[in-house]
């Protein structure tokens, strides 16, 4: 919920927020590192990243 406080916030001062899921559980932006499992197709590594929500 605090980030859905600072995104609210920041709209109201004509901010905008990009929120960087780098290294959260099946998302890598690096290059040449391949994770084993995909966010968006491994319904478990989903789950896992709801926890941190």
């Amino acid at each position: 919920m605090k980030i859905y406080a600072l995104i609210d916030k920041s709209h109201k001062y004509g901010l905008h927020v990009c929120l960087n899921l780098h290294r959260a559980p099946g998302i890598c932006i690096n290059a040449g590192f391949l994770q084993p499992f995909n966010l968006w197709k491994d319904q478990e590594y989903l789950n896992l990243l709801q926890k941190y929500h």
